[in-house]
């Protein structure tokens, strides 16, 4: 909208329509206000209600998480080649 309002200036100004308007009648980008920065968006309800069930609440970890066998493969890598750079 600011921008606009610079526009309508610089518009009266090239075609003379009011020479009363002080050339220093002007907008900056300072002058812009600030965008509002976007609120993150809520859960839906039916999700909160998976979430705050009590099963769900617990921390039950008896065992280690597994992983796939391609990412096992890939945190190994490195490791690998470490100990073959070690022995030569």
């Amino acid at each position: 909208m600011i921008g606009q309002l610079n526009l309508v200036f610089t518009a009266i100004r090239q075609h003379g329509w009011a020479s009363d308007l002080p050339t220093r009648a002007m907008f900056f980008p300072e002058n812009r206000p600030k965008e509002a920065k976007a609120l993150p968006s809520a859960l839906s309800e039916h999700v909160m209600v998976q979430l705050e069930q009590p099963d769900n609440l617990k921390m039950k970890r008896e065992a280690p998480v597994s992983i796939d066998e391609e990412l096992e493969v890939h945190r190994r890598a490195p490791r690998q080649r470490r100990c073959r750079t070690a022995r030569q």
